[in-house]
């Protein structure tokens, strides 16, 4: 699934933002960051993608972790807007095409996200 998730990603939101050894970061807004972990791209039933929480604006996928605001998580998504420290995040697992389709209508119908100070 990773192949096929990144790939969507790209048709979506163009070419990746930056990596690092473990993730695949894009920014579809300017006020939102997203993340794929790499190392789950050697597992081929799933990926996992880190992503704002939309902190009660909108339903939460079926498929998603909620990691609340003092919970710990993959230390490379902090730089994204969005997913700072002290900020509430989602994990989502990516199994199926549908669920790289839900995953892109969650992210362009996410309300803004205010950075908190």
């Amino acid at each position: 699934m990773y192949q096929e998730l990144t790939g969507r990603l790209e048709e979506e939101f163009g070419c990746s933002t930056d990596a690092t050894h473990y993730l695949l970061r894009w920014r579809p807004r300017i006020d939102t960051g997203l993340a794929v972990e790499r190392e789950h791209g050697r597992v081929r039933s799933h990926a996992q993608v880190w992503v704002p929480h939309p902190e009660g604006r909108r339903p939460i996928p079926a498929n998603a972790v909620e990691y609340p605001a003092g919970r710990g998580r993959h230390s490379n998504t902090y730089c994204l807007p969005g997913l700072g420290r002290r900020r509430p995040a989602l994990r989502i697992k990516i199994t199926t095409p549908a669920d790289v389709d839900a995953l892109v209508v969650f992210l362009r119908d996410l309300p803004p996200i205010r950075e908190a100070a």
